[in-house]
């Protein structure tokens, strides 16, 4: 059994009480289990005591960021599947490069293809240079107080707004969307997150599980973070 995200498990104990019963039943069958999550066990709010036991009884592992080589080979693929003609050195200069996860590497092969396609010249080091050096500008120019600024004048709310202790819901769901955002655009630990927003860790957390969860719906909260991811990542703040 293989279980993607089980942090999105977060306050449905229906579920959680019932996927407790189908872990003793794989357990018993001597089955093998596997569980990815953002966060350890013990960090995931409202996730009942049995569940916690259960994930933390086998061997718990963090997935780094992928090598080197192994970036070459995340290039290579997604460059061969999506028909793309990338130079040797290219695809070393972009893995070198470009090294805090996977979304950062298929933004870098977006980049290249599209700026080639775009002007009209083929992809070259210089090419694949200038793209780059743009996204790793972006990202470290990205701050929680930015994130903030902008999701408020989305929101056409203010920062005391954002903050505040209100649980009204225009203001309670652009909070949760910027406290998603700095998790997925600044480097910041989770404490510090939600403490910019006054809020505990664990309120953060949750606050990152329901915006996941939306996303995978695709309905108005999807629009509205993608909308604003856009911006970001092209340094409209």
């Amino acid at each position: 059994m293989l279980l993607e995200d089980v942090h999105c498990l977060s306050g449905k104990e229906r579920t959680q009480i019932e996927l407790a019963f189908i872990l003793d039943y794989l357990f018993e069958a001597d089955k093998k289990i596997i569980f990815s999550s953002c966060y350890l066990p013990s960090d995931i709010p409202k996730l009942n005591e049995k569940l916690v036991s259960r994930f933390s009884y086998g061997v718990i592992s963090n997935i780094d960021s992928p090598s080197f080589r192994t970036r070459v080979r995340i290039l290579q693929k997604k460059s061969e599947n999506n028909g793309y003609n990338l130079p040797e050195e290219v695809i070393d200069y972009l893995a070198s490069e470009l090294t805090e996860d996977v979304r950062q590497l298929e933004g870098g092969l977006i980049g290249v293809t599209a700026k080639s396609s775009i002007l009209g010249v083929p992809i070259d080091l210089n090419l694949a240079k200038s793209v780059t050096q743009n996204i790793i500008r972006q990202r470290n120019s990205i701050t929680i107080d930015i994130i903030k600024k902008l999701v408020c004048k989305h929101f056409d709310i203010s920062i005391k707004d954002i903050v505040s202790s209100s649980r009204k819901q225009n203001f309670v769901r652009p909070r949760q969307i910027a406290i998603f955002l700095s998790r997925r655009y600044t480097d910041s630990p989770l404490q510090t997150i939600g403490k910019s927003f006054n809020r505990y860790h664990a309120t953060a957390l949750h606050s990152i599980g329901i915006v996941e969860r939306g996303l995978k719906e695709k309905g108005a909260l999807q629009r509205q973070v993608e909308i604003l991811s856009n911006k970001l990542e092209s340094g409209k703040f």
